[in-house]
């Protein structure tokens, strides 16, 4: 009786151990193994508000997650399913920036303290240049504007006098002696009347010479 009982403890011991290797081997073999960490990520300033990560592949993996540190801030979760070997962290403001770039297959990732940041990278937004403003200054004298400066008018033209003399031989009246009163001369050619300067009588060579001595 006594054997009998012993060999029934053994059997029931057996069953207990089996029964818990069994229930540790479906374990491992459902989860597998933790992934590793990216490696060669890297951050690069890709525009005045954005920033660039790209990182090098991992076998068997689902996809990435990228977390991002600000200034002396924690990191933060910013997207949890990246299956590209880069992202852009886009519409950042002023301030130092790091990440982090996690692979996960299911339930299983590496442990963020492990993975190694990238170096910081500085955004400094830049200050618009303002539009300079057309015209408008003088303190309350009526701004320019961009208009063109007033043009100066040009003096008319005063004529000189005529000498008493220069008077006889203008025979045309508008203050010159020139063509127009050769005109009136040659027009007269011979006869008395206009053109005789010298009142001789007759127009002649002598009236000639008075309009050229007078000439303008």
């Amino acid at each position: 009786m006594k054997t009998f009982l012993i060999t029934i403890l053994a059997f029931l011991l057996t069953v207990s151990i089996v029964s818990a290797a069994y229930t540790v081997t479906g374990t491992l073999s459902t989860d597998g193994s933790i992934p590793k960490a990216p490696t060669s990520v890297i951050a690069t300033k890709s525009g005045d508000t954005a920033i660039t990560v790209t990182w090098t592949a991992v076998v068997g993996v689902e996809g990435y997650k990228v977390y991002q540190k600000k200034d002396s801030g924690s990191f933060e979760l910013i997207t949890g399913n990246v299956t590209a070997l880069s992202y852009v962290n886009s519409g950042l403001s002023n301030g130092v920036y790091s990440y982090q770039v996690q692979s996960f297959l299911g339930s299983l990732a590496p442990d963020l303290n492990s993975i190694v940041p990238t170096s910081p990278i500085t955004i400094v937004i830049p200050t618009p240049t303002p539009t300079p403003s057309g015209g408008g200054g003088g303190g309350g004298g009526g701004g320019g504007g961009g208009l063109p400066p007033a043009s100066t008018p040009t003096p008319s033209q005063t004529l000189t006098p005529l000498s008493t003399e220069a008077e006889k031989v203008d025979v045309f009246n508008d203050n010159k002696i020139d063509v127009l009163d050769f005109n009136v001369l040659m027009a007269n050619w011979g006869n008395a009347g206009t053109g005789d300067v010298n009142n001789d009588g007759t127009v002649d060579i002598l009236d000639f010479n008075m309009l050229m001595a007078y000439w303008s």
